[in-house]
C-alpha cells in the first residue's frame, strides 16, 4: 500500500500484533531480510516489508508471484539464487 501518513501501517501493526500472529517487520535494506522472510514463510508468520519504493527486489518476486515448487505433497518457494 502507498501510505504517506503511515495510518495504514499503524493499523496493520495493531491488527497483526497479537502474540499468535507473530508479526515480523523488516525494511528492504536490512542485512537479515532473507533470513526473516524464510522464517516467516516456514512458520506462517505475518511479515511487513517497509520502504519498498517503486521497484521490487528480485529476491521478493517468487513470494509476490506465489511461484511454488511441488515436491511430493509439499509446496516450496525458492528464495535467492
Amino acid at each position: 500500500i502507498i501510505d504517506p501518513q503511515l495510518q495504514g501501517i499503524s493499523w496493520i501493526k495493531q491488527k497483526e500484533s497479537a502474540p499468535e500472529r507473530n508479526l515480523k517487520i523488516v525494511r528492504l535494506g536490512q542485512h537479515d531480510l532473507i533470513q526473516k522472510l524464510e522464517i516467516a514463510l516456514e512458520n506462517g508468520y505475518t511479515i511487513l516489508i517497509e520502504n519498498l519504493g517503486e521497484s521490487i527486489d528480485a529476491v521478493l518476486m517468487p513470494v509476490i508471484q506465489r511461484s511454488t515448487i511441488a515436491r511430493g505433497n509439499k509446496q516450496f518457494i525458492k528464495l535467492g539464487d
